[in-house]
């Protein structure tokens, strides 16, 4: 009698390894290049000549920022998708590219989206329905066409970024988009349609969009440009940038964004961004002594009545944060006005 098959047993498989995997999108290395990408205009302009002269990377971006970009891709797509919903949507990806100016070199970019016109109510309606969107996503775009429908909207450009909450916080404290931010939307508002720029957290979905004010972006705008072009013609290669900066809207040093994501960071002495989080925790000790400066300066009491007064280490602050090339009078001031921050207060 002959025996039976033996059937297979089904594979075990791992979703998140291949998932894992896949996301991964391979960094393209810079190439030797004679134009601004519109997405680099106000960044670290030391890394920005360096990528313009085709200098390999030292420090490329690690698997968490390669998972950051997708993560970006995927709220892009899904934006797409409300406004394709909505009838909002005309076109994605425009490219933009032009010579500003004269004396500056030319900038290429591609805007996010193109969205505005007419709202036809039945239409969209039944386009929602058909593309399957989450339930969350089909209450904000039947939102979108019941306020919006019947009405001629304005076209706008806008460009799309997904933050993290304490980039989304900054922005809402602002009430205005990322300076860098704002001189990429004034690139592309520049090409006759008014740009602005929308964020949406990736932690609690907030949006936020602000426009772009040419008469105040304009001149930051064709500074940057004669800045980059000067250093692109001359050869010169810009100094690195300052490891901590001052923060003029909350009155508070903070690590530099632009140095603890540089695809340079071995150049300013660190091997990974963690190594360099490490060396700049001096700026909390330089918080908290300025501040103190500043208690003192308003007349604050200490929990005994007495007057505040300051310490040996306050002074060695005051000393370190001069020697760095800061006017700390000028910070100082800055603090006072806007309030002493609670979480700096000694």
């Amino acid at each position: 009698m002959a025996k039976a098959k033996k059937e297979p047993q089904p594979l075990r498989w791992n979703l998140a390894s291949i998932w894992n995997e896949a996301a991964l999108k391979e960094d393209r290395p810079p190439r030797k290049r004679d134009y601004v990408y519109a997405s680099e205009i106000g960044g670290a302009m030391y890394d920005r000549i360096l990528k313009m002269n085709g200098t390999p990377y030292t420090n490329p971006p690690n698997n968490r920022s390669l998972r950051k970009f997708l993560a970006g891709n995927i709220w892009e797509h899904i934006t797409k998708q409300v406004l394709i919903a909505t009838g909002l949507y005309k076109h994605e990806e425009v490219k933009i590219d032009n010579q500003p100016y004269p004396d500056t070199l030319h900038v290429h970019g591609r805007c996010d989206f193109i969205a505005g016109g007419f709202i036809d109510m039945n239409e969209a309606i039944q386009n929602i329905e058909k593309l399957h969107l989450p339930d969350s996503m089909i209450t904000i775009a039947h939102r979108i066409v019941y306020e919006l429908a019947g009405k001629t909207l304005k076209k706008y450009i806008l460009e799309l970024k997904a933050v993290s909450t304490f980039a989304m916080d900054r922005v809402e404290r602002l009430n205005a988009a990322i300076p860098n931010h704002q001189l990429q939307g004034y690139h592309y508002h520049r090409s006759g349609i008014d740009a602005a720029v929308a964020y949406i957290c990736k932690d609690d979905c907030r949006m936020a969009q602000y426009e772009i004010n040419p008469d105040i972006v304009e001149p930051l705008y064709r500074a940057d440009l004669l800045k980059i072009t000067d250093y692109l013609n001359s050869g010169e290669i810009p100094p690195l940038e300052p490891l901590v900066t001052f923060d003029q809207t909350a009155g508070t040093f903070k690590k530099n964004f632009q140095v603890e994501w540089s695809p340079y960071l071995s150049h300013y002495g660190f091997s990974n961004p963690d190594e360099y989080r490490e060396a700049v925790k001096y700026a909390d000790r330089w918080n908290r002594g300025i501040a103190r400066y500043a208690l003192c300066e308003i007349g604050t009491k200490t929990p005994t009545g007495k007057p505040m007064t300051l310490t040996a280490m306050n002074r060695e602050v005051r000393t370190e944060i001069e020697a760095a090339g800061y006017n700390f009078d000028e910070l100082l001031r800055c603090i006072i006005n806007l309030g002493v921050p609670e979480e700096v207060q000694e």
